[in-house]
């Protein structure tokens, strides 16, 4: 007959330990960005102070060269990969959260402005 074929078993991981591993990874990935922000208003406080003219790099650009710089070189050690690997999520997230934070201030400005034209509009004329 055929063969059976052995299927190691695996015991399930509670949430909790697979929340828990997330978090050094997730950290890593809040550092690297504090970082990139940090170059960023270093260069541009440096070139304010002497006077220079420097493109201003936004620290997200920074950021990614720091994790580039790190995977091609060190390498990311196993304990933050789980973490760092959910990288896509938090940017995602990122590019939702700033689209809205543009739409809402779009609509609070056109409610301001509104507000003021109608308020300022005097209804006299149609009064006999």
């Amino acid at each position: 007959m055929a063969d059976a074929v052995g299927v190691s078993q695996t015991s399930p991981v509670s949430l909790p330990t697979r929340i828990f591993s997330l978090v050094p990874g997730v950290l890593l990935l809040a550092a690297v960005g504090v970082a990139g922000k940090f170059i960023e208003q270093f260069i541009a406080r440096y070139g304010k102070a002497h006077h220079l003219t420097l493109p201003n790099i936004e620290y997200v650009l920074w950021a990614i060269l720091i994790g580039v710089v790190i995977s091609n070189t060190v390498g990311v050690p196993a304990i933050f990969r789980a973490g760092v690997a959910t990288y896509e999520f938090w940017l995602k997230s990122g590019i939702v959260l700033l689209g809205a934070r543009f739409l809402l201030a779009m609509c609070f400005v056109s409610a301001a402005s509104r507000s003021r034209w109608s308020s300022s509009k005097s209804c006299s004329h149609f009064s006999s």
